[in-house]
């Protein structure tokens, strides 16, 4: 295969597959490998044929994910609304730490640009929450 056909190849593949990368104890690992090579089967084809019935096992809505898989388009956006609260969740602790740390300074610190720092740490957080609530 040539330079152009691997770049072809690469540039599809980065488009179309996401890398999955598991830490299994060495024993399993060289097992499994030599059970696909005995079996003739990819690995990759195995993990995938395993994380698609685990899909379909535990969505709640288990029509929708067959027809998604076999669509060939699944769809993320469940996982990115999950993974958008997830960060809510962080950036609403950081901004409780920063009022936090607001209400315990000392007056006398109040007027200062440590202060004014906080508080503009505080609007940016709420503003960047604001914005994951209302994209997702």
């Amino acid at each position: 295969m040539g330079k152009t056909s691997n770049a072809s190849k690469q540039k599809w593949n980065a488009a179309n597959y996401t890398q999955v990368k598991v830490s299994v104890p060495t024993e399993l690992a060289s097992a499994f490998k030599s059970v696909c090579f005995s079996a003739d089967t990819s690995m990759a084809k195995v993990i995938s044929d395993f994380m698609k019935s685990y899909c379909s096992k535990h969505d709640p809505s288990p029509t929708k994910t067959a027809a998604v898989w076999h669509s060939g388009n699944i769809s993320t956006r469940p996982l990115r609304r999950r993974e958008a609260a997830k960060i809510a969740r962080h950036l609403e602790d950081m901004r409780d730490a920063e009022e936090d740390y607001m209400a315990r300074m000392p007056e006398n610190l109040q007027g200062s640009s440590r202060y004014d720092s906080a508080e503009q740490s505080v609007e940016s957080l709420t503003d960047a929450i604001a914005a994951l609530e209302a994209a997702y």
